[in-house]
């Protein structure tokens, strides 16, 4: 039987140097891709880098500032403080000397209770008096009232303004009471709201008499 003899360029047999050539090839192309690998990796490495940078130096300022804040705040709180312990000991000061006046005025006014007529006596030749006075210090009398009776008389005082306007004639007696002349009619009011009631119905009787007949 007769031997099959091989081509000298059969495919089925690679030459040592092709297979070299192929690994050669081949391990270049993994080194480029190898290096292309490690610049990108170098290249997200720096960026990240360079974020975690930034951040830190924005921090670090957030940091610096708000350590100058609080050290603002300390130098306001303690500025504060001080003004609060001047304060009051000006305070205390303060009261102190109006306690000192509230004495002194005290001692310079003397309250007489009096009967009626005594204390009447008294102020009418106050009045007709030009001046009094006392070791050189002026002397000043008024009528001693109760809080209540002065609203009162002040009350009365402001309506009797509205008939004297209207030329009627008003005087105000002790302690809060208005005597009113009217033509020959003398009345007597004890309450600013019954004096107000007079004065509202001669304001409607004076409209009246101005109102021109149709």
């Amino acid at each position: 039987m007769a031997s099959k003899r091989e081509l000298p360029y059969s495919p089925s047999k690679k030459r040592p140097k092709d297979d070299e050539r192929l690994h050669d090839a081949i391990a270049e192309m993994l080194e480029k891709q190898l290096s292309a690998i490690k610049l990108s990796m170098s290249a997200i490495v720096r960026e990240e880098i360079s974020m975690i940078s930034t951040r830190l130096d924005s921090l670090e300022k957030d940091v610096k500032a708000f350590g100058d804040r609080f050290d603002y705040m300390q130098t306001t709180v303690r500025d504060i403080k001080n003004d609060s312990i001047a304060s009051t000991s000006r305070l205390e000061e303060l009261q102190e000397k109006l306690w000192l006046y509230k004495d002194k005025s005290r001692q310079n006014n003397l309250r007489l209770l009096l009967r009626y007529n005594d204390r009447q006596a008294i102020l009418k030749e106050a009045r007709n008096s030009p001046s009094l006075s006392y070791e050189g210090a002026k002397l000043w009398f008024f009528p001693d009232f109760s809080k209540g009776t002065s609203q009162k008389r002040k009350a009365m005082s402001e309506r009797r303004k509205r008939l004297q306007q209207l030329g009627i004639e008003s005087f105000l007696l002790y302690p809060a009471v208005v005597k009113v002349i009217n033509g020959h009619e003398q009345i007597l009011f004890k309450t600013p709201g019954d004096l107000e009631k007079f004065v509202s119905s001669l304001d409607a009787d004076a409209r009246m008499e101005s109102t021109p007949v149709t």
